[in-house]
């Protein structure tokens, strides 16, 4: 399977930095930011295998800093829902 290529923005990017711990991640985001021309967005071209690492990374950092004590999304869960949507396969 060829690679999927990912649009995102550059604050989009910055929050992922700065919520997610994950060296692979952070590798990935900042090759897509130094090969960027296309300020502010990024376009990340992404392996199947890179792509489920990230939503597992995502999936990870989403139940342990988006949610409150009483289950509901807080605004990094909120945020992190959303980049979920955009890493996440379209069906076919």
């Amino acid at each position: 399977m060829s690679p999927r290529e990912i649009v995102l923005h550059e604050k989009d990017r910055r929050f992922l930095l700065a919520n997610c711990r994950d060296a692979r991640l952070h590798s990935l985001l900042e090759k897509a930011s130094s090969e960027s021309s296309r300020a502010p967005y990024l376009r990340i071209s992404l392996t199947q295998e890179e792509q489920e690492h990230l939503l597992e990374i995502l999936g990870t950092t989403l139940t342990e800093r988006g949610v409150t004590k009483d289950g509901e999304l807080n605004g990094v869960g909120r945020r992190l829902e959303g980049l979920i949507d955009i890493f996440n396969p379209q069906p076919t």
